[in-house]
């Protein structure tokens, strides 16, 4: 059975670290903040399951456990799946134009290192008091549940902030797929308090995270580049860019990165800049997601 579960485990493993090599590759051609923060979300959560099947290999292959190293790969464990989830929070807090992302990200990044760091003082046993039926609840279930019931608020309260919804649709399933993910991880966190001592949920979580994910990716990366951005003279004469900046802004909303635009215009970099600080400073926004609402706002 446990042999089973080993090859269950590097089964979701292979199949992570081929679908980190297929955003690897949408974000060469796509240079999208989107597409780079969920490279880096989804790396980190390889970065679990690469620790998880570790642990498990460990479990069933020794007999004598080196705590010292059980313990360093358990710390890169819970690192991976806590950044994975903060940094997914972030994101959607940042497409939803959440208000309150600044202080939110302060907040929750404060949570994250005490959970970790109370998840790793208790594994390692340096004190009885960590062990303690009182701190029952201080652990890494409650960092899930907290971090599913912000993402629920966020949606709920600000999916009206996004106007672009062709785009939107593609990717909330991906965010909708990983927050149900939570439950497994609770499920497996109760099973490994009951002694089973292997993960069981979790896997599938992340082999159904790996595939719907990257389905949804490539979609909107083919909706980037198809999409049409067209800045009217109406629009443009309200806001008030030049010509330069028009265009600047066009290759900006495809997902374009400083460096790429600025091999398409032939112009340098810091140009580049200057021009989307003062795109951003005439439209009253800060970031190329209110630009976006900007373009598909239907009464402009």
């Amino acid at each position: 059975m446990e042999n089973l579960l080993l090859l269950y485990y590097f089964i979701a493993l292979a199949l992570g670290i081929f679908c980190l090599g297929c955003y690897f590759t949408i974000h060469r051609q796509n240079k999208n903040e989107i597409i780079k923060t969920f490279l880096i979300c989804y790396g980190l959560f390889c970065l679990f399951i690469l620790a998880t099947t570790i642990l498990a290999f460990l479990v069933r292959m020794t007999t004598h456990s080196n705590n010292t190293l059980i313990l360093i790969i358990t710390a890169a464990q819970f690192f991976g799946i806590f950044t994975s989830m903060l940094i997914l929070t972030f994101l959607i807090c940042k497409i939803h134009l959440v208000p309150f992302t600044g202080k939110a990200r302060k907040i929750l990044l404060l949570f994250t290192i005490i959970i970790w760091c109370f998840c790793i003082l208790r594994d390692s046993g340096v004190h009885r008091a960590y062990l303690s039926p009182y701190l029952g609840l201080v652990d890494d279930e409650l960092f899930f549940i907290v971090v599913a019931i912000f993402n629920i608020f966020i949606y709920c309260r600000y999916r009206k902030n996004i106007e672009n919804l062709k785009l939107y649709k593609i990717l909330r399933t991906t965010f909708f797929i990983i927050l149900l993910s939570v439950p497994g991880f609770i499920i497996d966190e109760f099973l490994s308090s009951r002694g089973f001592r292997l993960l069981i949920f979790t896997p599938l979580f992340f082999i159904l995270i790996s595939i719907f994910s990257l389905y949804s990716f490539f979609n909107y990366h083919e909706a980037m580049q198809s999409e049409r951005y067209d800045i009217t003279d109406e629009l443009r004469a309200r806001i008030g860019i030049t010509e330069r900046e028009l265009e600047v802004a066009k290759l900006l909303l495809k997902g374009y990165s400083y460096q790429k635009i600025a091999d398409e215009l032939i112009i340098s970099i810091s140009t580049v800049r200057a021009h989307v600080t003062s795109i951003y400073k005439k439209a009253g926004i800060n970031s190329r997601y209110e630009l976006y609402n900007i373009i598909n706002k239907t009464d402009l």
